[in-house]
């Protein structure tokens, strides 16, 4: 378990954003929900150790963002610039 990685977490939102139009199908907004536990060596971060990651402003497609740390129960919005999405819904 280390400090966020700020890239790890955009790869992660970017893996996403690949499916954003997908999601969109059942609905008019998509939020991503990012969760993790910090007690799982696996995909824990502590956030104690460095804050950054949350205050990093992130890309994408997505109308809101959040990551929930499941092992300290909490839930932070993360900042992000959302891309434009200038396509039609699948219908």
């Amino acid at each position: 378990m280390g400090a966020p990685n700020v890239s790890e977490l955009q790869r992660t939102i970017d893996e996403k954003n690949t499916k954003y139009d997908v999601y969109r199908q059942k609905c008019e907004e998509c939020w991503l929900l990012i969760a993790a536990n910090k007690f799982n060596p696996a995909q824990g971060y502590d956030f104690t150790l460095d804050r950054y990651a949350l205050t990093h402003c992130y890309g994408s497609r997505f109308e809101r963002v959040f990551f929930l740390e499941l092992g300290d129960r909490w839930l932070s919005e993360l900042p992000h610039i959302a891309f434009k999405d200038t396509s039609e819904p699948i219908a």
